[in-house]
């Protein structure tokens, strides 16, 4: 029996220590041990000891509880924008990002080369707000010049540049029609300037140095083997035959796209013979045998030679419009060229 009114007596005293721990009834101490001792049935002088016990163990238990603070996080303001009239512009150097917002955190609308023409539209902080291919959004001011588009002999203060034939050409010892020539350079043939005279460019190619007419040849903004801008000009010519410049333009600008891109062969050859991609490239031999158009090549030397392109850097495919212009749900539709619809 005492044992059992031990239990008992413990019981009643774990109790009271949880009334106690509970500010929400706001009983007296002595209440809470009487309604314990009566439902226990244990003696009053017990049920006092017992209480007296517990007056320093309550005061260690019961502590107060905290929720944490949750500071929110500010959103950073963006820079307002401040317009202006609009104004033309370039880029400054290669994969400039033309962003959505004035923030490194924006999503990127596209990427740009160097030499870029932009239309300036006004300024937000250290963010210049432009419009290119169709597309206003915003380009770090740093890398953004104001004016025309510099020759490309003079965007960088250096001397050595990329040039290109546009037609077959001679290259002489001199800056001057009766000079020897020391060789015949076929249309698409990259070469180093390294200088200018009048209507001459100097140029090294081959391990000569000589001279070229500007009438046949123009600084270029990369560098291409001869064979594979032709084949280039061959695929456009056969995807967009009967269409318009700017729908040679676009086709060349896709197959330029691609190459950039790291979803395709990193080679033009790679990119223009890729399984298929284009009709026209399923058989090597037929299409390698295709005279381009002038269309074609002015097409290809705008794109490759003179980075003028049209198309975002996204848009990396085309179909011809009259398949329709719902395609797969993975295509976002772009724009219409000549006769093809182009999705990025």
């Amino acid at each position: 029996m005492d044992s059992i009114k031990s239990t008992l007596t413990r019981c009643a005293l774990i109790g009271t220590a949880c009334l106690m721990a509970l500010p929400l009834f706001g009983c007296g101490r002595k209440q809470q041990a009487e309604e314990a001792a009566v439902i226990f049935d244990l003696p009053a002088e017990e049920e006092n000891d017992k209480e007296d016990k517990h007056n320093s163990l309550v005061e260690i238990v019961v502590t107060p509880s905290l929720e944490p603070v949750v500071t929110p996080v500010p959103t950073p303001k963006l820079p307002e924008t401040v317009t202006c009239e609009p104004t033309k512009g370039y880029t400054k150097k290669s994969g400039v990002n033309l962003r959505a917002l004035p923030t490194t955190d924006s999503e990127v609308l596209d990427t740009l080369d160097k030499a870029v023409a932009v239309t300036i539209k006004g300024t937000a902080g250290e963010w210049t707000q432009v419009t290119v291919n169709d597309e206003t959004g915003y380009i770090s001011s740093e890398f953004v010049g104001k004016g025309s588009v510099p020759s490309v002999l003079t965007i960088d203060s250096v001397k050595r540049h990329n040039g290109v034939a546009t037609a077959s050409v001679n290259m002489r010892k001199n800056p001057d029609t009766k000079s020897d020539i020391i060789d015949k350079l076929d249309i698409f043939t990259h070469f180093t300037i390294t200088g200018e005279n009048k209507d001459w460019y100097e140029i090294e190619y081959d391990g000569e140095r000589g001279y070229v007419s500007k009438k046949y040849s123009e600084a270029s903004q990369g560098y291409y083997e001869a064979k594979d801008l032709y084949l280039v000009a061959q695929l456009v010519h056969q995807e967009a035959k009967y269409t318009s410049q700017d729908g040679l333009t676009a086709v060349a600008n896709v197959v330029y796209n691609r190459l950039r891109s790291r979803k395709f062969p990193n080679t033009l050859e790679g990119v223009v013979f890729q399984d298929g991609q284009f009709s026209p490239a399923e058989s090597e031999s037929k299409l390698r045998s295709v005279r381009p158009s002038s269309g074609a090549v002015e097409a290809v030397l705008e794109v490759f030679a003179r980075g003028k392109t049209i198309l975002p850097s996204n848009v990396l495919y085309f179909r011809a419009s009259r398949m329709g212009k719902e395609w797969s749900s993975a295509r976002k539709y772009y724009g219409l060229y000549g006769g093809n619809y182009f999705y990025r």
